[in-house]
Protein backbone atom coordinates (compact mmCIF):
# COMPACT_ATOMS: atom_id res chain seq x y z
CA UNK A 1 0.00 0.00 0.00
CA UNK A 2 1.15 3.31 -1.20
CA UNK A 3 0.29 5.93 1.61
CA UNK A 4 1.56 9.98 1.31
CA UNK A 5 0.52 13.01 3.66
CA UNK A 6 -0.02 16.27 1.99
CA UNK A 7 -0.99 19.74 2.35
CA UNK A 8 -4.39 20.13 0.38
CA UNK A 9 -5.00 22.18 -2.33
CA UNK A 10 -7.81 24.30 -4.13
CA UNK A 11 -8.55 21.63 -6.15
CA UNK A 12 -8.86 18.96 -3.68
CA UNK A 13 -12.30 20.61 -2.73
CA UNK A 14 -14.70 18.42 -4.91
CA UNK A 15 -13.37 15.03 -3.43
CA UNK A 16 -13.56 16.97 0.12
CA UNK A 17 -16.99 17.67 -0.50
CA UNK A 18 -17.63 13.86 -1.48
CA UNK A 19 -15.50 12.71 1.34
CA UNK A 20 -18.18 14.74 3.67
CA UNK A 21 -21.16 13.01 2.81
CA UNK A 22 -19.54 10.34 4.75
CA UNK A 23 -20.25 11.88 8.14
CA UNK A 24 -23.84 10.35 8.16
CA UNK A 25 -25.40 13.56 8.15
CA UNK A 26 -27.47 15.70 5.49
CA UNK A 27 -24.31 18.18 4.36
CA UNK A 28 -25.41 18.81 0.65
CA UNK A 29 -26.19 22.06 1.34
CA UNK A 30 -22.48 22.89 2.03
CA UNK A 31 -21.67 22.10 -1.72
CA UNK A 32 -21.69 25.68 -2.85
CA UNK A 33 -19.98 28.67 -3.51
CA UNK A 34 -19.51 29.46 0.64
CA UNK A 35 -17.87 26.14 0.74
CA UNK A 36 -15.09 27.85 -2.58
CA UNK A 37 -14.47 30.46 -1.30
CA UNK A 38 -14.21 29.29 2.37
CA UNK A 39 -11.72 26.52 1.38
CA UNK A 40 -9.86 29.60 -0.44
CA UNK A 41 -9.70 31.34 3.37
CA UNK A 42 -8.64 28.62 4.88
CA UNK A 43 -5.42 27.29 2.16
CA UNK A 44 -4.67 30.66 2.54
CA UNK A 45 -4.63 31.47 5.88
CA UNK A 46 -1.35 31.89 7.69
CA UNK A 47 -0.40 29.47 9.90
CA UNK A 48 -3.58 26.80 8.97
CA UNK A 49 -2.66 23.69 7.43
CA UNK A 50 -5.35 21.39 6.40
CA UNK A 51 -3.91 17.31 5.84
CA UNK A 52 -4.81 14.92 3.33
CA UNK A 53 -3.68 11.53 3.53
CA UNK A 54 -3.97 9.47 -0.05
CA UNK A 55 -3.78 6.00 -0.17
CA UNK A 56 -3.25 4.67 -3.74
CA UNK A 57 -4.73 8.22 -4.70
CA UNK A 58 -7.62 7.57 -3.69
CA UNK A 59 -9.78 9.58 -1.03
CA UNK A 60 -10.32 7.18 2.01
CA UNK A 61 -14.22 7.40 3.00
CA UNK A 62 -16.58 5.07 5.43
CA UNK A 63 -15.48 2.09 3.04
CA UNK A 64 -12.07 2.44 4.34
CA UNK A 65 -12.50 2.91 8.40
CA UNK A 66 -10.43 1.15 10.98
CA UNK A 67 -7.34 0.61 8.62
CA UNK A 68 -5.21 3.16 10.84
CA UNK A 69 -5.71 6.34 8.41
CA UNK A 70 -6.58 8.73 10.93
CA UNK A 71 -4.13 8.17 13.28
CA UNK A 72 -1.51 8.44 11.19
CA UNK A 73 -2.73 11.73 10.04
CA UNK A 74 -3.38 13.17 13.35
CA UNK A 75 0.30 12.13 14.27
CA UNK A 76 1.33 14.11 10.94
CA UNK A 77 -0.23 17.26 12.31
CA UNK A 78 1.09 17.18 15.71
CA UNK A 79 4.67 16.49 14.60
CA UNK A 80 3.76 19.20 12.11
CA UNK A 81 3.21 21.25 14.73
CA UNK A 82 5.40 20.77 17.20
CA UNK A 83 7.99 21.43 14.55
CA UNK A 84 6.58 24.71 13.53
CA UNK A 85 6.57 26.10 16.90
CA UNK A 86 2.77 25.50 18.39
CA UNK A 87 2.27 24.91 22.34
CA UNK A 88 -0.76 23.21 21.89
CA UNK A 89 -2.89 21.19 19.25
CA UNK A 90 -7.17 21.52 19.40
CA UNK A 91 -9.24 18.80 18.17
CA UNK A 92 -13.13 19.37 17.48
CA UNK A 93 -14.98 16.43 17.08
CA UNK A 94 -18.99 16.13 16.42
CA UNK A 95 -19.58 12.62 17.18
CA UNK A 96 -19.17 11.54 21.57
CA UNK A 97 -18.14 8.07 20.14
CA UNK A 98 -15.04 8.92 18.50
CA UNK A 99 -13.41 11.00 21.78
CA UNK A 100 -12.03 7.57 23.46
CA UNK A 101 -10.27 6.99 20.06
CA UNK A 102 -8.56 10.95 20.15
CA UNK A 103 -7.75 10.09 23.76
CA UNK A 104 -5.84 7.16 22.72
CA UNK A 105 -4.51 9.34 20.15
CA UNK A 106 -2.49 11.30 23.08
CA UNK A 107 -5.77 14.16 22.99
CA UNK A 108 -6.98 15.52 26.44
CA UNK A 109 -11.10 15.56 26.47
CA UNK A 110 -11.25 16.93 29.99
CA UNK A 111 -8.94 20.37 28.96
CA UNK A 112 -11.04 22.18 26.93
CA UNK A 113 -14.92 22.43 25.49
CA UNK A 114 -15.69 23.66 22.23
CA UNK A 115 -19.60 25.25 21.27
CA UNK A 116 -20.70 26.08 17.74
CA UNK A 117 -23.66 28.50 16.49
CA UNK A 118 -24.77 28.12 13.13
CA UNK A 119 -26.05 30.66 10.93
CA UNK A 120 -29.39 30.68 10.21
CA UNK A 121 -30.22 29.75 6.71
CA UNK A 122 -31.91 33.03 6.31
CA UNK A 123 -28.94 34.95 7.03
Amino acid sequence: MTTMIRTAAHDDLPALMALYTHLGRNNAERADLRAIETFARILEAPGMHLFLLEDNNAVTHSDARRRGFARVVLQHAVAFAWSAGCYKVMLMTGKADNVAFYEACGFDASEKHALIVRRPANA
